[in-house]
């Protein structure tokens, strides 16, 4: 059993790599993509939306809950977090609108820039907000077995192998972890260093990434101090 406080250092990477790749896809914009690579570029928007939602409502039905029950003076700021999972609802409709639009060719980039536009500032203040106010209490309240047991029922359990593999490679992409960092998030230094990070690059340089041969490619996870954070 694990007793050690629970270290939420895997919620800190996902938001790192939204931040990333929504930079990204404001640069691979503004350069004058292709047809081809918007195309790409809708589909894999389509795929992180997919993935935000789902990271939001295994927060929704599993980590809050169990929040409250460990310290009722959280309601609050709970009751915060849920209202800014809702607030950021609309905006991410859209995005996902004009993202299939770059799919089906009927839409362009400028529905997408606007989309993000609206989708932005409630988004990337609630994850300010959130890792400022809540993954204090993460590790506070749980213990690192508990965190771990949320994470394979909220966010882990169901996936395929491949889907995992994928979503691991996107989170590694231009990810730049110290053994330190590999360790907290549950993978072997030795795994990390000489066989997944190779690997991904390797698959990154042959694949259809919509960021291959641009200036966006070379951006890796954005933290929260390299945004303005209101909170």
């Amino acid at each position: 059993m694990k007793t050690d406080p629970a270290d939420p250092i895997a919620m800190l990477a996902f938001h790192s790599a939204l931040r990333r790749d929504l930079r990204r896809t404001r640069l691979v914009l503004g350069e004058g993509a292709s047809r081809a690579r918007k195309a790409r570029l809708g589909r894999h928007l389509l795929w992180m939306i997919e993935q935000l939602r789902w990271h939001h409502e295994g927060e929704d039905v599993e980590l809050w809950p169990f929040l409250a029950e460990r310290d009722a003076q959280l309601h609050q700021s709970l009751g915060e977090m849920e209202a800014e999972h809702g607030a950021i609802d609309r905006p991410l409709a859209a995005l996902e609108s004009a993202a299939r639009g770059l799919v089906t060719g009927w839409g362009d980039g400028a529905a997408v820039i606007t989309a993000m536009d609206e989708l932005e500032p409630p988004l990337l203040d609630h994850l300010c907000h959130e890792e400022a106010q809540l993954l204090p209490q993460v590790t506070r309240l749980m213990t690192q077995q508990e965190w771990d047991d949320f994470q394979q029922r909220g966010w882990i359990r169901g996936n395929t192998p491949t889907q995992t593999a994928r979503f691991l490679a996107w989170l590694v992409d231009r990810a730049d972890w110290t053994p330190d960092q590999a360790r907290r998030l549950g993978i072997p230094w030795p795994a990390y260093a000489l066989v997944i990070k190779p690997l991904c690059a390797f698959v990154r340089a042959i694949s259809g990434s919509p960021w291959r041969k641009t200036t966006a490619a070379g951006v890796g996870p954005l933290m929260a101090d390299e945004y303005s954070c209101a909170r």
